[in-house]
C-alpha cells in the first residue's frame, strides 16, 4: 500500500508523533536512500512499526488488528491456504456468519481479496496488522500442521533411527 508521503507527514505532525523538524529530516534521508519515509522513520526509531501501520489504518480508513498473541482456531485459519496466505501476507483470524475477517499488510491487495472471496464464498473485510502479528499468525500454520501430522512423523523417524545400520558388503 502506498500512502503519499505529504499525506503520511501531514498525519504525523497533527497526531504529534514527530515534530517538523525530525520528520523533515527522515524526508530528506528518505529522499537519498530511495526508500518510503515511513521505513526509514521506523529504522531510526522515530516510530514503532505498528504505529505506522495504525496510521495507515486511520488513513486509509481500514480497521487495524493486533492478533501477535491470537491463537486462531485450524478452522478459520485453513480458509486460506498456507501457499496463499504466505505468498500474499494474508491471514483468515475470524468469521461470523457469512462474513471473514481478514489480517493483510496490503488490504489494497483486491485480487487476493477477491480471490478468497469468490472460493470461500464468503464477505471479506480487510483489516491492516504489523508484519509480527502476521508472523505470528502464519507460524500457527506450521503448529497445526506439526500437531496434525506431529504423531505420524515422530513415529516414523523414530522407527527409522532405532533400524539397524547395514551396509551390503561389508562386514
Amino acid at each position: 500500500m502506498k500512502i503519499a508521503p505529504q499525506r503520511l507527514k501531514a498525519f504525523l505532525l497533527d497526531a504529534e508523533l514527530l515534530d517538523a523538524k525530525s520528520l523533515e529530516a527522515a524526508e530528506k534521508r528518505a529522499q537519498k536512500s530511495s526508500k518510503d519515509l515511513g521505513e526509514v522513520l521506523i529504522s531510526d526509531g522515530k516510530i514503532t512499526e505498528e504505529d505506522l501501520a495504525k496510521l495507515e489504518a486511520y488513513i486509509l480508513g481500514i480497521p487495524f488488528v493486533d492478533l501477535e498473541h491470537e491463537k486462531i482456531p485450524e478452522e478459520i485459519l485453513r480458509i486460506i491456504p498456507e501457499p496463499i496466505a504466505r505468498t500474499h501476507n494474508i491471514v483468515a483470524y475470524r468469521q461470523s456468519g457469512n462474513t471473514l475477517e481478514v489480517a493483510m499488510l496490503d488490504p489494497e491487495n483486491l485480487g487476493t481479496i477477491d480471490f478468497i472471496k469468490k472460493t470461500s464464498n464468503l464477505k471479506i473485510l480487510p483489516r491492516l496488522t504489523t508484519r509480527l502479528s502476521l508472523k505470528h499468525l502464519l507460524a500457527q500454520y506450521r503448529r497445526s500442521l506439526e500437531s496434525e501430522f506431529g504423531n505420524i512423523i515422530k513415529k516414523e523417524s523414530e522407527a527409522a533411527l532405532a533400524a539397524p545400520y547395514s551396509v551390503e558388503g561389508k562386514e
